[in-house]
């Protein structure tokens, strides 16, 4: 965190940015749904609760086109590589342009938070819990 701080100051964009600390899950989608964009760059991730959770804040969210992130982000986030600050730098812009169209009412920025709020459903406890109790009587049969 202190690098961070370190890297928002050397930026000048200390007013823009907001370290919030531990957010208790109560907090986590209000958070979510007021900011311009969610962005969770990570090498590798087993499955990406936080891109589901940007999905279902319906905020334009960005996530790195690596690991099962891709899959889970399907074509309703903005990819970029982990190791390319400008493809990350680019993809950022991109979202937040998005949230801004969004705002305004632009029907494909619109229809891209439908198509990640519908994608989020996809992967909801309920839906998991149906899975897993099918995949258990596919194989006790």
């Amino acid at each position: 965190m202190k690098k961070l701080r370190f890297l928002a100051n050397k930026l000048e964009i200390t007013d823009n940015v907001i370290f919030t600390g531990f957010v208790e899950d109560s907090d986590m989608m209000r958070l979510m749904k007021s900011a311009s964009a969610v962005a969770y760059l990570s090498y590798y991730e087993g499955f990406g609760i936080p891109v589901i959770e940007g999905m279902a804040s319906g905020v334009p969210t960005v996530t790195t086109n690596v690991s099962s992130l891709k899959e889970v982000a399907a074509d309703c986030c903005f990819l970029c590589s982990p190791d390319n600050d400008k493809e990350i730098a680019s993809a950022l812009e991109k979202a937040v342009s998005c949230s801004e169209l969004i705002k305004s009412g632009d029907e494909n920025s619109l229809e891209l938070q439908k198509r990640a709020l519908k994608r989020a459903e996809f992967f909801s406890w309920e839906n998991c819990a149906k899975a897993t109790i099918k995949a258990y009587k596919d194989i006790s049969e």
